[in-house]
Formats: C-alpha cells, structure tokens, sequence
C-alpha cells in the first residue's frame, strides 16, 4: 500500500509540474501564431538573401509575413527611409518600429525592449559582408547599425565587426 501511494504522489507531482509549465512568462519575443503579430518583410520576389535575413530573425524569436512588392522604393519613402540608409528589404515590426536592411535581430530586440522615443528603428545601409544573411565563409565587413530617427537624420547605434556588436 505504501508503495501505491507513493506511485500516486509521483503521478501527481509529474502533471502538476506539466500543468504548471503552461503558466510560466513567456519571452517578450516569443513567437506567435496571430499573423497580426507578425513582422511584415517587404521585399523584391527575386531576392535570395532577403530569404536569408527572414530565416535569421525567425530563428531568434520573431514571427514574420515576408511580402513581394513590386515597388519597395514606394514603401520605404512611406516608412521615412532615406536612400543614404537603403537596402534591399523593409520590415514593420507591430510596435511600429521599422528594420531596413540586414540588422541583426540582437539590436533588433535591444531596440524594441529599450525603446528611443525619436526614432523610428534601425538601418543597415547597402549589403555588408557578414550581416545576416550575407554570410560569405569566416568574413565580417566592419560596418554600422543606425539608429533612424523621425527628423530624417541618424545616429550610429552600434558597431559591428568580428567581435560582434557593440553598442
């Protein structure tokens, strides 16, 4: 009998802890299943490393729609970029917050988390070598990731280079 009890009290113990595992806080990023939560992705239907870069912030918790247009310059004059900050792919994250280019997802979350009232999000200017989705071997380009702001100007927000970001 003892050890019915005991098999009892295991049993109980196992789905309290399953139960349980439901009610845990889930990340600020968690990926979600709404499709209005997701990160719309504009980008021309004949790019391969826009694909790339999708994969990349896919895989660090973020939820995304990628559309082809036909006319990316039209929406990137609508979201404010200016051409000294283009690339070759334009996201909406739903807090409004736009990613031009292949930011990384790191400074992608730094940003949303710690938001910047003046800006209206993040930019990597052109195709650096070693940004996401532009992995060529073992080979990082040194380059910039701009923090936009809403008066069309821009302030560097971090570097990145072999070592990684700094911010």
């Amino acid at each position: 009998m003892k050890y019915v009890f005991a098999g009892i009290g295991s049993i109980s113990l196992l789905i309290a802890v399953v139960v349980g595992a439901n009610t845990l806080e889930r990340p600020k990023l968690a990926r979600v299943e709404n499709a209005n939560d997701a990160m719309i992705v504009y980008k021309s239907p004949t790019c391969g490393c826009c694909a790339l870069w999708i994969d990349h912030v896919e895989d660090n918790e973020f939820h995304t729609e990628a559309r082809e247009v036909s006319d990316l310059n039209m929406i990137k004059r609508e979201k404010g970029i200016a051409a000294r900050y283009q690339s070759c792919h334009t996201a909406v994250h739903p807090s409004g917050l736009v990613f031009e280019g292949h930011v990384p997802a790191e400074a992608m979350k730094r940003l949303i988390e710690n938001p910047i009232n003046e800006s209206i999000g993040l930019a990597v200017p052109g195709m650096p070598v070693g940004s996401p989705g532009m992995e060529y071997e073992n080979r990082v380009d040194p380059y910039e990731i701009k923090l936009l702001l809403k008066d069309g100007s821009s302030r560097t927000y971090a570097y990145v280079d072999r070592g990684g970001i700094r911010y």
